[in-house]
């Protein structure tokens, strides 16, 4: 008996299917694959962050009650005073790596630079990628610190060629290490090996995010529960978070999700309603109170 012919209907369903499929298969991007999380390693970050805060003179001389990493040797403290910001960049010979940390806003001003970048922020150029755009006030601050930062992480890499480099901060710190690792990546020359941060606000918009995922796969950044600043600005104006979202989804205790690779995963922190957002969730990371050391 001759085999009967797939009817022409079930062919064509099935011609259908295999064109979505390849097209799924094309147009999936990269950045939707989530970056790697270590709990551990992210526990030595939140103190290099929390460092961040200490004054000055104790941050240089690593003396500060927050400088919990024994032998880091700070090498430079960059200041720029007239907007408010602090970094440092120091080497740590036990595990081999340059370390680059921003301190956040200062408490006193805590409050009032929140209500800023909900209804007060704005977007300029960011000049190294087609149509992105970053947070104007957080692209001024980088700006403002490159010039001291910059100069020291290529002092340590002529010093200690092999040398890991890992960039962190909190807050407002969190924004200027994104804009710190993608300037040391894309312009510099420099492997930015490892960035972990905390309490990121949105920094630019979607083009930013989908560039930034490009050159940084493995950035991550840390949300606890219902902190606020994640929040910020809004989205609705066209700003989009850098993956990879970790998200510690209660108040206290070792339970995270890692969330989507996409910036935005509505499963994660973008699922807390508005009337939850919480100042008080932004300042405690890990368990550690992170702005414990703030002399403001």
């Amino acid at each position: 008996a001759k085999p009967a012919e797939a009817c022409p209907d079930t062919m064509a369903v099935r011609d259908i299917l295999l064109v979505v499929s390849l097209c799924l298969l094309v147009v999936v991007p990269a950045s939707a694959v989530a970056a790697s999380y270590d709990a551990t390693f992210a526990l030595t970050m939140v103190h290099y962050s929390a460092a961040a805060y200490c004054p000055a003179t104790t941050l240089q001389s690593w003396t500060c009650p927050c400088s919990l990493t024994p032998g880091f040797n700070v090498t430079r403290v960059a200041e720029v005073s007239s907007k408010n910001l602090q970094g440092f960049v120091g080497y740590d010979k036990t595990s081999n790596a340059i370390v680059v940390g921003f301190r956040g806003t200062q408490a006193t001003s805590l409050k009032n630079w929140i209500t800023n970048l909900d209804g007060f922020h704005s977007t300029t150029t960011y000049p190294h990628c087609a149509s992105c755009a970053a947070e104007a006030g957080f692209y001024s601050a980088h700006e403002a610190l490159k010039p001291l930062i910059v100069p020291e992480v290529h002092f340590l890499k002529r010093q200690h060629p092999n040398a890991k480099v890992y960039i962190t901060g909190h807050s407002l710190g969190a924004a200027l290490a994104v804009l710190s690792a993608a300037h040391l990546q894309s312009q510099e020359g420099v492997n930015v090996d490892e960035v972990y941060v905390f309490g990121l606000p949105r920094v630019g918009n979607v083009e930013f995010s989908k560039w930034f995922n490009g050159i940084i796969p493995q950035a991550v950044h840390v949300v606890h529960y219902h902190d606020i600043v994640p929040h910020l600005p809004p989205e609705d104006f066209g700003y989009h978070h850098v993956p990879t979202e970790v998200w510690y989804d209660e108040e206290t205790g070792p339970q995270y999700k890692i969330c989507d690779g996409k910036g935005e995963d509505p499963t994660c922190s973008d699922s807390v309603h508005f009337y939850d957002y919480s100042v008080s969730d932004h300042l405690y990371y890990l368990g550690y109170h992170i702005t414990q050391c703030d002399s403001s």
